[in-house]
């Protein structure tokens, strides 16, 4: 059987993938996107579990979704990067 994943855990995923992206001084703007991130994660695990879907299918899309995440942020460095004078 597959072990639920914790809110905690996730949380602390989503933090890490920022700070790989980042470094550990994470902009406000980017904390913030890292909060939406994490919310509208939160809220489709609870809706696949209160669909009934299968653990180890939350566990996939999590890693999916946390990939993309991770993707974006490095576009949204990248921009940045390019927008500074």
């Amino acid at each position: 059987m597959t072990e639920i994943v914790e809110t905690e855990t996730l949380e602390k995923t989503m933090k890490a993938v920022a700070e790989r992206a980042l470094g550990e001084a994470v902009p406000p703007t980017l904390q913030t996107l890292t909060e939406r991130h994490l919310e509208k994660v939160l809220n489709l695990v609870e809706t696949m579990r209160a669909a009934g879907v299968d653990e180890s299918i939350v566990r996939h899309s999590i890693r999916e979704i946390i990939e993309s995440y991770e993707q974006e942020l490095v576009k949204v460095v990248a921009q940045m990067a390019e927008d500074r004078p």
